[in-house]
This record gives structure tokens, C-alpha cells and sequence, in this order.
């Protein structure tokens, strides 16, 4: 939890005013404190300091933070609220509740690209293939030099941004489009698959294999695409609905969290 809330943190801090600049060192100091007298991280009441400072934070920054920064809001709502529970019953709740929100995540999403003219019709993954350096091991499979047709969009592209200078695509072949309709509609197979998987009650039997689609999912989708704010907290989500009893499963997420952040963060190198 404080990982991430300080990632969030460390994201921005150098983007907004001064009150932001002072939540930070606030963060830093009640860290501080937590170091020195570690029973204050088992504290209703440090959570609930924290907790109040995030929603601040978004309310303040609504209009600007990102999707996943909300997301993190409302598990963090959830994880306040399970102090409250007795310790015992404090496990099962966390994996109700934290499965209702990857459902209700992935449901969301489903209803917005099925809304939206642009996604179903392939264009919005499509301008990724031509723009982003993700799905460069591609280039094996097409009649064209793909890695130079993304280089050039990319570097034109930077240029519109910054200099709005208009520039026409580089659109290769018609075997990249149909690539693109691919994906398209197997995110929306797989999206669906795990908003409905994780929403179903635990009792009935294809409900097991739900972390393996989300974990495939995470593997196939955001490793490669680098979005690395939903991949964490899809990864504290998927981790923390989990129980006691799904070690293997507890064991793919942290093995899945360990090799996307020593490959994006290129610790290898």
C-alpha cells in the first residue's frame, strides 16, 4: 500500500503547486514516523490520515489524475474499511471486495470500447501499432520494414506535439490493419471474460481460473503497452483478493510484478 501511494505521490510531485509539494513531505514525514515506531503502520488512525490526504488529493486533481490514481482511491476505501473488520472474517472481505472492483474495472471498460465507434473499428490500436515501439517484434511477420515505418510516425509525431508541424501517417500494409482488428476484438473477448469471472459468486467452478486470465491478460496487454500505473494496481488488486490458500497463484502475480519492473525499469541493463 505505501509503495504504491508513494508512487502515485512521486509521479507528481514535481507537476503541481506548493499544497501538492507539502502533501508529499507530509507523506515523507508520517513515513518517517511509521520507520521509528513501527506499530503506527498497524494504526487505524495513520491509515485513516492517509487516506483522507489521498481523496484530497483527487478531489483536488480530478480533472488530471489518471484513471488508475482513482481506482487506487476507492481499494484504498476498501483497505481502511477492512481494519474495522474482525480478523478473521478481514481476509474473505478483502477478496470479495477487491473481486467486485477488478470486475467492475474490466466491466466498465467493456461498456466504454463496445460504446466507442473508434476502438470497435480498430483505429484506436491501430495508431498504436504505427506510433509505439511495443509491438516492434511484429516486424518478423510483415512484408515491410516495421520498425522504421514506427521510428518515422514516432519522430513525426513528437514534432505535431511540439511544433504542430501536420504530418500524413506512414501506414504500411493492409496486414497491420487486419493485426489491428485482432487485438481489438480479442481485448474485448478477454475483458469481458474477467469482468464476468470476477463479478460471479467464488462457489461456481470456472471462477478458478480467473487469476490465470487476469494474469495473462496483464502479460500479453499491459506488459508490452508499458502501462505501468493500471499494472500495479491491477497487480495489488489481483494479489490481495487472493486467500491464504492460493500460494501458487500469490506466487505468479509477485513472480509477474518482479519481471515487469526489472524489464521497465531496465535493471538488466
Amino acid at each position: 500500500m505505501l509503495i504504491f501511494y508513494y508512487y502515485v505521490l512521486l509521479r507528481f510531485s514535481n507537476n503541481y503547486d506548493l499544497k501538492f509539494q507539502l502533501f508529499v513531505y507530509f507523506f515523507y514525514g508520517l513515513v518517517l514516523l511509521v520507520f521509528l515506531r513501527p506499530k503506527l503502520l498497524y494504526s487505524r488512525f495513520t491509515w485513516f490520515v492517509l487516506l483522507v490526504f489521498y481523496w484530497i488529493y483527487l478531489i483536488e486533481y480530478w480533472l488530471v489524475c489518471n484513471n488508475h490514481d482513482i481506482l487506487f482511491g476507492y481499494f484504498f476505501i476498501v483497505f481502511f474499511t477492512s481494519l474495522f473488520v474482525p480478523t478473521i472474517r478481514r481476509e474473505s472481505f478483502l477478496s470479495k471486495n477487491c473481486s467486485y472492483l477488478i470486475g467492475l474495472i474490466f466491466l466498465f471498460s467493456i461498456i466504454h470500447k463496445w460504446s466507442s465507434p473508434s476502438f470497435l473499428s480498430g483505429y484506436v490500436i491501430f495508431q498504436i501499432l504505427l506510433t509505439w515501439e511495443s509491438y516492434l517484434f511484429l516486424d518478423v511477420l510483415l512484408p515491410m520494414d516495421y520498425q522504421a515505418v514506427v521510428a518515422t510516425n514516432a519522430a513525426n509525431f513528437e514534432r505535431f506535439l511540439n511544433h504542430q508541424i501536420p504530418f500524413k501517417f506512414l501506414i504500411g500494409t493492409k496486414d497491420l490493419f487486419l493485426i489491428s482488428k485482432l487485438i481489438t476484438f480479442s481485448a474485448l473477448i478477454i475483458e469481458s471474460l474477467i469482468a464476468v469471472l470476477f463479478l460471479l459468486p467464488k462457489k461456481l467452478g470456472i471462477v478458478k481460473y480467473r487469476d490465470y486470465v487476469l494474469i495473462a491478460f496483464m502479460l500479453t496487454t499491459y506488459f508490452p503497452l508499458k502501462i505501468t500505473g493500471f499494472f500495479y494496481i491491477l497487480f495489488l488488486l489481483g494479489i490481495t483478493q487472493t486467500t491464504s490458500k492460493d500460494k501458487r497463484i500469490r506466487l505468479g502475480y509477485i513472480c509477474l510484478i518482479l519481471v515487469y519492473t526489472v524489464f521497465n525499469f531496465h535493471l538488466l541493463d
